[in-house]
């Protein structure tokens, strides 16, 4: 019986998967904004943190579709897990850092993770403003919990970041400014951390100017997926050549 030799990282049947995965990073940004825009209340998407506990009701009850739809906008972030795989695949080689690549992936985990939680819990909030319309303390409880977690979604987005960007400057595969461009990124998701002192002002969370910084993150995706289409995978020799350097 014959013997099949094992595929390198770069075969082109691992790289049409990472081309998938750079497909769903691509489609999934985009169609996760569709509930933002269908909400109609630009620029305030969600209710502020020093809204009153009535207010905060009223907010969703006269909502409730976009609320439930924007349980959409944490399902779509699944994606993200594909398209951090794919990533991390086309950067994943002999010589290059394995701590950096799982740093970058737990942290993407981390992301979608808290991304689920924080639109589940919008859709929690909705359901229970139809089964229970009068209680507006559990409304605005549910709501202080999930700008929460939210906020800890942005360390996690510049972790991220920070090291997709000096693996992708490391491995040379993809462009260098892309790279640069998340290290860039991550500072401000970094800092948004600390908004959670704000009660007022543009800067408080859920604002406008609060997201800001995370939907740029999101059009970092749509970029790094384009790129990944654009890149070539790494010829057989290729490897052969990396592995006989890392051995010297």
């Amino acid at each position: 019986m014959g013997t099949h030799e094992a595929q390198p990282p770069g075969h082109a049947d691992d790289y049409r998967q990472v081309r998938l995965a750079a497909w769903a990073g691509i489609l999934s940004s985009p169609a996760a904004a569709i509930p933002f825009y269908l909400s109609g209340k630009f620029p305030k998407f969600f209710p502020y943190v020093d809204d009153t506990p009535g207010e905060i009701f009223a907010f969703y009850q006269n909502s409730p579709v976009v609320t439930k739809l924007q349980v959409l906008t944490g399902i779509l972030f699944l994606f993200y897990l594909w398209f951090a795989a794919g990533l991390l695949e086309l950067l994943r080689g002999p010589g290059r850092s394995r701590t950096l690549t799982r740093l970058t992936g737990w942290a993407m985990v981390c992301v979608v993770v808290l991304t689920f939680l924080t639109y589940t819990i919008w859709g929690a909030i909705a359901f229970w403003i139809k089964e229970d319309p009068g209680n507006t303390t559990i409304i605005a409880a549910l709501y202080y919990v999930d700008v929460a977690i939210f906020l800890f979604l942005f360390p996690c987005i510049a972790l991220f970041l920070v090291g997709a960007g000096l693996a992708i400057r490391r491995a040379d595969v993809l462009p260098r400014w892309l790279g640069t461009s998340a290290l860039v990124l991550a500072v401000p998701n970094a800092a948004l951390f600390l908004t959670f002192m704000v009660n007022s002002g543009p800067l408080r969370p859920v604002s406008l100017l609060n997201f800001s910084p995370t939907a740029l993150f999101c059009v970092w995706v749509v970029t790094a997926g384009i790129c990944m289409l654009r890149s070539q995978p790494p010829t057989a020799s290729a490897m052969q050549e990396d592995t006989a350097r890392q051995k010297g």
